[in-house]
């Protein structure tokens, strides 16, 4: 795919988990080896580390439903070349907890054949601790 069409796919992607709240039609688009990486001290957050498909999509179906709009990952710029592409975005979330979450986060994704391989995720670990603290 060129890195235009790559750019899109990743658009796409996390349009799913806003306002649709459609953990399953993001994951779709995810290979089935795929990964996602996110940063922040491991064990402090189910969250943080390494995960797997099946991991993330559990993860993902124990947040994105919950907040009343989903979660809106909206696109500030993106760069691609080749099948890499990389993603600056804000974040926004309001929970139940009544807290809202909001961030900037980078992502650097690697697409295979037109899917979501690996995603590497980079935030204010800070910002969802705060929001999602008890």
């Amino acid at each position: 795919m060129t890195p235009e069409l790559n750019k899109q796919r990743v658009i796409d992607f996390f349009a799913h988990l806003g306002a649709p709240k459609n953990v399953a039609g993001a994951m779709a688009m995810m290979a089935d080896d795929g990964s996602w990486w996110v940063n922040g001290p491991i064990g402090q957050l189910p969250f943080f580390g390494q995960h797997d498909k099946t991991t993330i999509t559990a993860l993902l179906n124990s947040l994105v439903p919950v907040m009343t709009h989903g979660l809106l990952i909206t696109p500030v710029h993106l760069v691609a070349e080749g099948n890499h592409v990389s993603m600056e975005s804000t974040s926004y979330g309001e929970l139940p907890n009544g807290r809202t979450y909001t961030n900037r986060c980078h992502f650097a994704i690697e697409l295979r054949d037109g899917q979501i391989l690996h995603v590497r995720e980079y935030m204010d670990t800070q910002a969802l601790l705060q929001a999602v603290a008890p």
